[in-house]
């Protein structure tokens, strides 16, 4: 393995990306929490493409928190392809170091052929308002949570976010599932950010999180389609709690009222009062339960 003490790439007028190739390095790349970067920063306005697995180790080549870095895509973006022959390796693993994704351009863990493995004990973390792509034909298995503070995580395969035990915190921007379904631990709102259910079916299934107290703001739901997405916390009504299904608002279903959950932890919208036919509702009787929920 060939270790790096942090690495910079620098605009050159006229200049193109770089491309590293696992031929050259079969154990794939080790940044190590040295130098003038800690981590990978990309002031050039190229693509910069690793072809070769990536780790992440402290000064001493080890693992740990300590092995935490930052991958920043400040002018150009980074793609981690996952496209090696090296099948004993991962495409990026953060070795108990927490990985942070920065930036306003975008990077990418996995082509659509690639591993695209995330593995290790140290979570992930997105700043800046690029865009993270989590892709490949290999699950990540990272543990340590997911917080998401600004721009956005897109998913191109199922489970993206890691150990499905897993937390997930969105103190800003947006998670979008890719239509994809996605099975995450417990969910947590510091602040208002959305929930983008992306194109095709997607089944978000969050662990039990009503004893996690949100922060003030919205959780917004996109793109839902009423009998072909799901959203569930828990397997029962106690999923959430009164106050944390009022900060839940779907963007765009016409005449939004107010979230419920029902007895199997599944949160739907609810209508307008005024725009709900008896029928639907089962009377005069039920749409007083869904006003005192909503109350």
């Amino acid at each position: 393995m060939q270790p790096s003490q942090g690495m910079i790439f620098n605009l050159v007028p006229g200049g193109s990306g770089f491309t590293f190739f696992s031929t050259l390095t079969p154990g794939g790349i080790r940044s190590q929490t040295l130098g003038t970067y800690n981590g990978l920063l990309n002031n050039d306005d190229n693509v910069q493409t690793f072809n070769t697995p990536m780790t992440f180790g402290n000064t001493l080549g080890t693992g740990g928190s300590s092995a935490a870095q930052t991958v920043n895509a400040a002018a150009g973006g980074f793609i981690f392809s996952g496209a090696f022959n090296n099948s004993a390796a991962n495409t990026f693993n953060n070795n108990g170091g927490r990985l942070t994704i920065d930036g306003a351009f975008d990077t990418t863990i996995g082509i659509a052929t690639g591993r695209g493995d995330l593995v290790g004990a140290g979570g992930l973390t997105k700043n800046g308002t690029g865009t993270l792509i989590l892709g490949g034909t290999n699950a990540n298995t990272y543990s340590g949570g997911t917080i998401i503070n600004a721009g956005t995580i897109l998913s191109a395969k199922a489970n993206a976010l890691g150990n499905t035990s897993a937390t997930l915190q969105l103190s800003g921007g947006t998670f979008n599932t890719g239509g994809k379904n996605q099975a995450i631990g417990t969910f947590n709102l510091t602040s208002s950010a959305t929930l983008d259910l992306g194109t095709g079916a997607s089944a978000v299934t969050f662990a039990n999180s009503s004893a996690i107290a949100w922060g003030e703001g919205t959780f917004h739901i996109l793109n839902w389609t009423t009998n072909v997405d799901s959203i569930r916390f828990g397997t029962t009504s106690a999923g959430l709690t009164s106050t944390q299904l009022s900060q839940i608002v779907f963007d765009d279903v016409p005449g939004f009222w107010g979230t419920i959950i029902d007895n199997n932890g599944f949160i739907v919208p609810v209508p307008e009062p005024s725009t709900i036919t008896l029928s639907l509702l089962g009377g005069f009787g039920l749409a007083i339960a869904i006003r005192r929920r909503k109350s």
